[in-house]
């Protein structure tokens, strides 16, 4: 039975006494080490095998029979790599023997370490790359990330493994990734391309709690089958590349605003003086009167609106200074407390004691505050209450302003950085543009929290004044 088995396998296989001596070999063996039958049976390695090869099997017979045990050991002969298995096997009522058989494993080690050097490259790559290269299994578990995403994100690799995608993302980018990997999946009973990949904006989640917005490019990892098992994806920090693109067409606007400025304003100024100079003389119809005045108004307002065009396309360097900043809200609400007051509007103040200084242009700030609070009551016509929290948080200096009014939809909110976007009948739409340029110029954050009917939270992010200046 023994030697119809190993008669059977591709392998080499033999039978020895306990003392080393060959009983039997297999067809393999003998083409193998290119013996006839009567030059092996009875004699030992030593006498049949090349010295390298017969040392290592006569230790490992040894071994074999010390240990009473099955071993398995990778041999060399030359480059030969063999993967050898022995045991010990009864002949009689009291004697055993050394069962063993040799498999040419060369071709399967080669590959191995092929592939360990391949890993080796890849790894080498993915660990020096700037971009996050990561991979995730369909239920958006993290399967592996690189340790770039210490750099973008805040987290350690380790930190992530195992760990949720929705992890690092804000509630709506979490959403549209469940969306997109729903739909793919769909796709794939379409016949559609196997090697397609998509590529998504993303807003992402900082470890310090701040906001930054990603490319992600993900494409489906595959069986042999080319059935989906998970996703592997890059991704990419394009804040530079999408502050180029701003500052391009910030510069585009900006020629064209100085190109059209003189024009538009010495028209202005002539229609204006005109009305006026009218209205300086003695008018008897009123609705004449009342018309010159609009046109003066009027006239104002398009002033008004280029200044602000202006101030969004050309922002000003600004004088940034250490700045205490509960005495720069308490300087705006000193503007503004007593015509909100009349509107019914109350503010409230929740200040963390100790706060740290922030390194701002006071003036600038002043006017986000500005601009924020009058949309927080513009926001209640039937009056409100706002409240205005500042505390630490991480590196960062936080704002909270929660009004009690009519809210935002979300297609309000994903357009509310829009420059010319507003809902207000005579908005310019360019004040919470301006607020978003001045807070990324200070290096911080600035984002929108809202519900229709349930009022809005605006949050802001300054960098701490760190002590050592």
């Amino acid at each position: 039975m023994f030697r119809e088995f190993f008669n059977f396998l591709p392998d080499i296989a033999y039978l020895k006494d306990c003392k080393g001596r060959y009983l039997w070999v297999n067809r393999i063996f003998l083409e193998f080490f290119g013996k006839e039958e009567k030059e092996v049976i009875g004699k030992l390695d030593s006498e049949v095998l090349p010295k390298e090869l017969a040392t290592q099997w006569q230790a490992s017979d040894k071994e074999v029979v010390s240990f009473k045990k099955t071993i398995m050991k990778e041999e060399c002969l030359g480059e030969i790599i063999f993967e050898t298995v022995r045991f010990l096997i009864p002949l009689g009522e009291e004697e055993v023997g050394i069962a063993g058989y040799s498999r040419d494993i060369t071709l399967r080690k080669k590959t191995e370490n092929s592939l360990k050097e391949i890993e080796g490259i890849y790894r080498t790559i993915t660990e020096n790359v700037s971009d996050i290269i990561w991979s995730a299994d369909l239920k958006f578990k993290i399967t592996y990330v690189s340790p770039s995403v210490e750099h973008i994100l805040g987290y350690k690799p380790e930190e992530l493994l195992g760990e949720s995608v929705e992890k690092v993302l804000s509630p709506y980018s979490w959403e549209q990734v469940k969306k997109v990997l729903e739909e793919e999946l769909l796709r794939e009973k379409e016949g559609v391309d196997k090697t397609r990949s998509k590529t998504l904006q993303l807003e992402h989640i900082h470890k310090n709690g701040s906001s930054i917005e990603l490319e992600v490019k993900a494409t489906f990892i595959r069986d042999h089958q080319k059935i989906p098992t998970g996703i592997l994806g890059v991704t990419r920090d394009i804040t530079q590349r999408k502050q180029i693109e701003k500052t391009q067409r910030l510069a585009q606007l900006g020629k064209l605003i100085a190109d059209i400025t003189h024009e538009v304003n010495n028209p202005l100024m002539i229609i204006s003086g005109r009305a006026q100079l009218a209205l300086m003389e003695e008018i008897e119809n009123e609705e004449v009167k009342k018309s010159l005045k609009m046109i003066v108004d009027e006239c104002q307002r398009a002033k008004d609106i280029i200044q602000r065009v202006l101030e969004y396309a050309r922002p000003s360097k600004g004088e940034f200074k250490a700045t205490p900043i509960d005495r720069v809200i308490e300087d705006v609400i000193a503007i503004i407390e007593h015509q909100f007051q009349l509107a019914n509007i109350s503010i409230e103040r929740d200040y963390a004691p100790d706060l740290p200084q922030v390194y701002v242009d006071e003036k600038q700030i002043q006017e986000v505050l500005m601009n924020l609070l009058v949309n927080a009551r513009d926001a209640m016509p039937e009056g409100g209450k706002i409240n205005i929290k500042v505390f630490c948080e991480g590196a960062f200096l936080r704002i909270d302003i929660k009004d009690t009014g009519i809210g935002m939809s979300k297609e309000v909110l994903d357009k509310i950085f829009e420059p010319f976007f507003s809902t207000k009948e005579k908005g310019t739409g360019l004040g919470i543009s301006i607020c978003y340029n001045i807070i990324k110029a200070h290096k911080g954050e600035i984002k929108f929290r809202s519900e229709p009917q349930k009022g809005t939270i605006v949050t802001i992010l300054l960098p701490v004044l760190k002590k050592d200046g």
